[in-house]
């Protein structure tokens, strides 16, 4: 919503990061909601045509689920917990829990020890994943809320933009089962201050020495007040709409 679409840059985008970078000396730290690796979504820029010699680093709230998934002890109120539903994507393309030590349970609830949230497409099995729709996912949390299963989400966003569209995300899984009463719900991304605080690790920086830009008043705009960080919101994204 900020540099792209989903699909391609913004016009511009690219000439923006550099004259920051270049021109003003201004480092720029990329801090994504994506439910894939830093590593990932810096090669997903590079592919649309971003020079990435002007970002000076990525955190995605995938990367920040992983390393809460492989600590050990683990953190949150999912420690020591290995098997998991695994809301993932299909045709967006699979995430990968390999070296997270975590085994996927399909739809079975009942053997499941949390919930775990990369996507809305499908559910991921031992054969890799498997269609499933929003309706069968509320299913599925139904039951995982009878027994107050945390769920772990690793894109805390309600939606995104793809082109001229909307994508649902993982955050109105999160959303829904907060919604029935479902266990605690630990969202791994932005506004959660977690992203934060590691982004400004990685700058070296304060937070008073840092501004915010995003095109989410849920996500980028409200986690970046609460860290006491200057912000600067971009109508064109996902609130376009509203506009």
């Amino acid at each position: 919503g900020v540099l792209h679409d989903g699909r391609k840059l913004y016009r511009g985008a690219g000439d923006a990061v550099e004259y920051l970078h270049k021109d003003l000396g201004l480092q720029i730290l990329i801090v994504s909601n994506s439910s894939r690796r830093a590593g990932g979504a810096l090669a997903g820029l590079e592919k649309k045509g971003m020079d990435i010699g002007s970002i000076a680093d990525v955190i995605t709230s995938g990367e920040v689920t992983a390393s809460a998934l492989a600590a050990a002890p683990r953190e949150y109120a999912f420690r020591e917990m290995r098997r998991c539903v695994h809301f993932t994507w299909g045709s967006r393309g699979a995430i990968s829990l390999d070296g997270l030590d975590v085994e996927v349970v399909g739809r079975d609830v009942g053997s499941a020890d949390f919930i775990l949230a990369h996507g809305t497409e499908a559910v991921g099995t031992s054969e890799g994943p498997s269609e499933c729709s929003m309706e069968e996912m509320k299913r599925l949390l139904a039951e995982a809320a009878e027994r107050g299963l945390p769920m772990v989400v690793a894109n805390p966003d309600l939606v995104t933009v793809s082109g001229p569209q909307l994508v649902t995300m993982p955050g109105t899984l999160a959303k829904y089962y907060e919604d029935i009463g479902g266990g605690i719900v630990h969202r791994m991304g932005k506004p959660d201050p977690r992203i934060y605080l590691e982004a400004l690790r990685m700058l070296g920086l304060e937070a008073s020495d840092v501004v915010a830009i995003g095109d989410s008043m849920e996500h980028d705009i409200a986690g970046a007040v609460a860290m006491g960080i200057d912000s600067i919101f971009i109508a064109g994204g996902i609130h376009k709409q509203a506009l």
